[in-house]
């Protein structure tokens, strides 16, 4: 059972900023990928047409979209993910907090039922209104979604104010989950459409890299991207690349990274482990929360050991299962390990520069 999407309290609307959820080719992708997680997806594929340009395509295999929720899906201040402001700041087992202004309480059995669902479903958390965002900004958004208790799934469009278009229901086989259809991104804005494909090489390696991330960290999720060049002439066939590919065997950080970044990247890093809980206890109090403060991972081995370090300096986080960019951990990481680097106290010799290769997952409570 999913929670169902509503419509956020005008009071907490107000306190709440997002819109800049997409910004690039990158961003448009994770928001989707975010979504299909949310779902309880195993499986999720993204194609790319025309390098991202023409349309973008996420497949996923999780719960579906409730029928109550598809109008609501791509409407400004509405979500799953979030009752109130003060959620925020909450996770799933908690229950909602009302904020200023707010009643928590029920309204019928449906609401009853979904507030369940609502504190029990773990969710990445709130992003902001990434369906809205792109409807605003894309020629056209389709989704075709199922759930288990429909016999056949239904496709739709939205207009550009996220707003249902009702003559655009048709049913639709497909399996229990989720597709969304990303066209033109950023025809509404002609200039970022522009500069999008000006700069398409670094906004798809930008999201190579995120997706390497996903690949890696989200160990029960498997993903695919999948490239179509689109051909403008009719007599020749779309050619299709698979760029990336986990399988479902790769249930470990080290198969993982073996399928996504190669044997030999593996090679260059050591397995390693950290308790953080005294250093939180010492700076916090003792907590009382089970869940033990925690990094585990890899990182390239000690520049002074034998066995030489990752040629490739990628670094991946995730903070409680959530792929994430931390510059500061970075830093500090790099610090640390470069007292071991004996490169770096010769001056001059770019050593001060050098950073070790790392997949690192952080779990808090």
């Amino acid at each position: 059972l999913r929670p169902l999407i509503k419509q956020i309290a005008p009071s907490s609307v107000q306190r709440i900023v997002a819109g800049a959820a997409v910004t690039d080719l990158a961003s448009a992708v994770k928001e989707l990928i975010d979504n299909s997680i949310d779902a309880g997806a195993k499986r999720v594929s993204i194609k790319l047409f025309n390098q991202g340009i023409d349309s973008i395509e996420v497949v996923d295999n999780g719960s579906g979209v409730p029928a109550t929720s598809r109008p609501l899906m791509a409407m400004k201040h509405a979500t799953s993910k979030l009752r109130a402001f003060n959620d925020l700041y909450t996770d799933g087992s908690d229950e909602p907090d009302a904020g200023p202004g707010e009643t928590a309480s029920s309204s019928g059995e449906n609401d009853s039922a979904d507030d369940v669902a609502y504190a029990a479903a773990p969710t990445l958390g709130f992003r902001g209104e990434a369906l809205f965002c792109l409807s605003n900004l894309s020629r056209s958004l389709v989704v075709t979604t199922r759930t288990s208790d429909e016999i056949v799934g239904e496709s739709f469009a939205f207009n550009t104010q996220g707003d249902l278009i009702s003559d655009s229901k048709r049913t639709q086989a497909r399996g229990v989950g989720t597709t969304v259809t990303v066209c033109g991104l950023f025809e509404q804005l002609p200039v970022r459409k522009v500069d999008m494909c000006k700069r398409i090489k670094a906004q798809r390696s930008k999201l190579m890299k995120m997706l390497q991330g996903y690949a890696i960290l989200c160990l029960s999720t498997q993903f695919n991207l999948t490239d179509v060049a689109t051909s403008s002439s009719a007599k020749k066939k779309s050619k299709t690349e698979v760029k990336l590919a986990t399988s479902e065997s790769s249930k470990t950080l080290e198969a993982r990274t073996a399928s996504v970044l190669g044997p030999k990247f593996l090679a260059g890093l050591a397995r390693v482990e950290v308790v953080l809980d005294s250093a939180v206890n010492d700076t916090h109090g003792k907590s009382d929360d089970e869940t033990k403060w925690k990094m585990t991972g890899l990182i390239s081995h000690a520049p002074t050991s034998p066995r030489p370090a990752s040629a490739r300096d990628l670094q991946f986080f995730s903070i409680n299962g959530r792929p994430v960019d931390l510059p500061s951990v970075s830093r500090v990481l790099g610090d640390v390990w470069r007292i071991f680097d004996p490169v770096a106290e010769v001056k001059g010799s770019g050593g001060g520069r050098r950073r070790p290769a790392c997949v690192l997952a952080f779990t808090l409570p």
